[in-house]
């Protein structure tokens, strides 16, 4: 399930939003379900809950040029306008549809939600996307709506990409630990049919630290049920704050 939300952005710095704008995302969503649904905030967000949702922000107005030097309170900024759209993936439909319900009720507030003193995200409408089928194949070309990050086994802040040692490694023990938690055993993907060469690095500035993320076109290859799981909840370390959210470019 997919919702697309769209968002009305104000700031103090007109126009202006933090590189690490998806805490401030995250943190909207948070606020929704504490207020409306607070039994689920308090199940998806204890310790060590994977979580089925993933999400990417894209800004339609987004400067050509959008970075701008930071002051005191900021490393750096994005010229990003004052409309944002936020998609949301979720492998769990009735979450999806709990989230959608939260979200419309928060809407209608009609108070935007306040982040860091300085930036207000309102909720101007709520809109589901089309539902997509099961993948049926063995084999899928993806690309990213937000950027992925793989850490590295023991080393959950080293962050990697495919030329790195260990990617392969640290990338599918995230994805069998996603299938066993919500497909109820561990599946793994299959590096001979993958092919990650026209991934790019993309440093990302998160939780006062720049991480290697994974942008652009790649192809998965493994069980049917597995792919879909990582179309609907992500791929990746940190999904739920925004990376690793995918779309389907064709099934090989």
């Amino acid at each position: 399930m997919r919702l697309s939300v769209h968002l009305q952005l104000e700031s103090s710095q007109a126009g202006l939003l933090p590189l690490d704008y998806r805490q401030g995302i995250a943190s909207l969503l948070k606020a929704a379900l504490k207020r409306y649904a607070p039994a689920t905030y308090r199940t998806l967000y204890r310790e060590g809950q994977e979580k089925p949702f993933t999400f990417a922000v894209y800004f339609p107005r987004l400067a050509k040029d959008p970075l701008v030097e930071g002051d005191v309170s900021e490393r750096r900024y994005l010229r990003v306008g004052s409309v944002a759209i936020w998609n949301l993936s979720f492998a769990d439909l009735a979450l999806g549809a709990e989230v959608a319900n939260v979200l419309v009720r928060f809407a209608r507030r009609l108070q935007p939600h306040t982040w860091r003193q300085q930036w207000a995200f309102a909720i101007q409408r709520v809109l589901l996307q089309p539902y997509r089928q099961a993948i049926h194949s063995e084999r899928v070309r993806f690309r990213t709506l937000s950027p992925f990050l793989v850490n590295a086994r023991g080393a959950s802040h080293r962050y990697l990409t495919p030329a790195s040692e260990g990617f392969l490694e640290g990338l599918q023990f995230l994805v069998g630990e996603l299938s066993t938690q919500f497909l109820g055993q561990r599946f793994e993907l299959n590096w001979e049919g993958c092919d990650f060469s026209e991934l790019q690095a993309q440093p990302v500035w998160h939780y006062r630290q720049y991480m290697t993320s994974n942008r652009g076109h790649f192809t998965l290859a493994g069980p049917p049920a597995l792919l879909h799981l990582l179309y609907r909840a992500g791929i990746g370390a940190r999904r739920s704050q925004g990376f690793g959210m995918l779309e389907i470019v064709e099934e090989i």
